[in-house]
């Protein structure tokens, strides 16, 4: 889950982008000073944010959940301009080459297992996206609902999945091989 995470609705809201640097090169990278703008929050000197671009999209909400992102690096703010709403910041990790024009948020990249936390309510839930999309999902898959702390989940909660319906037989056949 490197180069995966998830972007809640309010971390892309209040998502800066990478303006630029100091030195003139096209791609920065690990150890580069960058400039970053925030028009919607004022970051700390010191947070870490996630470079990133949007991933996919939720699916089968009935609300935006937020999305999967895909992680380009992680930049540290320096210093914080409060006039210009720009602040200086290091890039202390670079997993791709990362162009001016990327986003940076405050997002979840870390999925650790939990311990089981029983379940204090009936929850009707829809998965709405998984860091590595696939038709079948078993044990140990990560997947994303569209429900969370306010419905009452709680850390350590298990979901039992269920499907209506064989998806093989909703999927179009074109010479014997399946589209999605």
């Amino acid at each position: 889950l490197r180069e995966e995470a998830w972007a809640s609705p309010e971390a892309l809201t209040a998502s800066g982008t990478v303006l630029g640097a100091p030195e003139e090169q096209m791609l920065l990278s690990e150890g580069d000073t960058v400039y970053l703008q925030f028009d919607r929050r004022a970051p700390n000197v010191g947070e870490s944010y996630t470079v990133f671009q949007e991933g996919q999209e939720t699916e089968g909400s009935d609300r935006n959940a937020g999305r999967v992102v895909r992680v380009l690096g992680t930049a540290v703010i320096d210093a914080w301009d409060r006039e210009r709403h720009v602040a200086t910041g290091h890039l202390t990790e670079s997993i791709e080459p990362i162009e001016r024009g990327e986003r940076v948020a405050i997002v979840q990249r870390q999925f650790q297992p939990v311990s089981p936390t029983p379940n204090d309510r009936d929850l009707v839930a829809h998965v709405v996206a998984m860091p590595n999309p696939r038709i079948i999902v078993g044990g140990q898959y990560i997947v994303i609902v569209d429900r969370g702390e306010h419905a009452g989940v709680r850390l350590g909660n298990r979901l039992f999945l269920t499907r209506r319906g064989d998806p093989m037989l909703q999927n179009n056949r074109n010479n014997g091989h399946l589209i999605r």
